[in-house]
């Protein structure tokens, strides 16, 4: 049994059509979708992460396709260890620009960013590889701008704790670098109108104890340091998207535990330019529901999607949260007010200049079926609605992911057999497991993951001759 990716086309408020891609054989199939880029010719774009093809342990792929959502091309890209894809963008001559996760084979094992530039049919014209690429929390630390001028903005994570700004021309050649403080993971950035520059990080510093808010940063074209506050409540704050409207300032969306009604709800921050707070408002219900994505309307509103487990048909399930604001941040569905903290924050500017590597990775092709897979739209009120898988077959459900410390395992219909479970690194190591010794049973097993390191991880659900695989977030 094997994890597949949907993609799906929504124009306005309804669904034009949706495919599912991905092998379904004996070996744990996953294969995952990161970033998605609309064409000219209506067709898409996609990168993400496959276990199902290429060269090592999880390579990375992009796929071409037409406006039906049929396959054009296809190809992976990577080495024996891991190489995953995580954000793609057009080059402004016919071609993308795609980064991600990416391990050195070499005698020091080194975990890096690798940069690419693919013509437009996904062959390699140039790759640079760059130190320090994973975030202590789950959400992907790295984003691709590509400037007016066609030059190319990467950001990254080095040493697990600091913000890397890297500027390249189309030729892959490294113009600048830029590395800011300690204790600041970075996560999003956007461009104004005028183009300066907006970050966004997370720093362990903010308004109570065991508190960790959202640090926004504005650079000027040149990299140099506007401003940088924090943003925050008593708890817990991690911002996930940010966006420049045309109207100024930032819009940055994230989920906290400081406000809300229950679990981790979204939230959206309207900003100046000034870094000043012009409203807050959080979405959400007892659950947990974390936003993923955040996009201006023509209207002047905003759109966020994400993930909840709030609603739908099957409770225990994960769904699609699709939330449509004012410009105002108003909608209809479950939104409160909330008024953080704002703090003048500070980071260490350090000006360096690194030589990218090249890296050499195997370029494969992908021949994935396809096939329709039929979601079920359900209102949760007036401007807001949920996509629910209609069959949805998964044996095993995990929440919260991401998670801290304890999780829960939902096993459907384990039939009398005994299930197992293993949770595995990135390099494929077992770091813990449920067998023989610890007895699963269907319905809610809660187990404590704190031991774990934060990162990515894979999960591994074994009944007789089924398994299956999925993705946990240790934050």
């Amino acid at each position: 049994m094997g994890i597949r990716f949907g993609v799906q086309r929504i124009p306005r408020n309804s669904i034009q059509w949706e495919e599912k891609c991905g092998p379904a054989t004996i070996r744990i199939n996953s294969d995952e979708i990161f970033d998605i880029v609309e064409q000219g010719d209506n067709g898409l774009v996609v990168c993400g992460g496959t276990f199902s093809y290429g060269a090592g342990y999880w390579d990375g792929f992009v796929m071409k396709t037409d406006s039906a959502g049929n396959m054009l091309w296809g190809h992976t890209y990577g080495n024996e260890y891991t190489d995953i894809l995580y954000t793609i963008k057009d080059d402004k001559a016919g071609g993308y620009y795609t980064a991600g996760y990416a391990q050195q084979a070499s005698a020091a094992f080194q975990e890096g960013t690798v940069l690419m530039r693919l013509d437009s049919l996904g062959e390699i014209l140039w790759s640079n590889w760059l130190p320090g690429a994973w975030s202590a929390i789950g959400a992907v630390p790295i984003d691709l701008f590509i400037t007016t001028t066609g030059e190319v903005l990467l950001t990254t994570i080095h040493g697990g704790h600091t913000l890397d700004l890297w500027k390249f021309n189309m030729d892959g050649e490294l113009l600048w670098n830029r590395t800011f403080g300690k204790e600041s993971q970075g996560q999003r950035m956007a461009m104004d109108v005028d183009g300066d520059l907006y970050f966004t990080c997370y720093r362990a510093l903010g308004n109570g104890n065991y508190s960790i808010d959202v640090s926004v940063l504005k650079l000027d074209s040149n990299g140099e340091v506007e401003w940088c506050k924090s943003y925050g409540g008593t708890y817990i704050e991690f911002a996930r998207a940010i966006t420049a409207p045309n109207t100024g300032g930032v819009a940055v969306a994230g989920y906290t535990n400081s406000s809300g009604q229950g679990g981790y709800d979204a939230f959206l921050l309207r900003i100046d330019a000034d870094g000043s707070l012009i409203w807050g408002k959080t979405y959400g219900t007892v659950w947990d529901e974390v936003p993923n994505s955040i996009e201006p309307t023509s209207d002047g509103g905003f759109i966020m999607a994400g993930q909840t487990y709030s609603y739908g048909s099957n409770p225990d399930s994960l769904k699609v949260y699709v939330v449509k604001t004012d410009e105002d941040g108003n909608t209809d569905c479950s939104s409160m007010p909330w008024s953080p903290s704002v703090l003048n924050d500070s980071l260490t500017l350090e000006t360096t200049y690194i030589v990218p590597d090249a890296y050499a990775m195997q370029v494969g092709s992908l021949s994935w079926p396809s096939d329709a897979v039929v979601f079920r739209p359900a209102s949760i009120c007036s401007d807001v609605s949920v996509q629910d898988l209609q069959h949805d077959s998964r044996r095993l459900t995990v929440h919260p992911n991401p998670f801290r410390d304890r999780v829960v395992f939902i096993i459907r219909g384990s039939g009398g057999e005994r299930p197992k479970l293993y949770v595995r690194d990135m390099l494929g190591r077992v770091v813990y497991q449920v067998d023989d010794h610890i007895v699963l049973h269907s319905g809610e097993n809660e187990l404590d993951l704190g031991g774990l390191q934060s990162g990515v991880y894979t999960v591994e659900f074994v009944l007789g001759n089924e398994r299956e695989a999925m993705k946990l977030i240790k934050q």
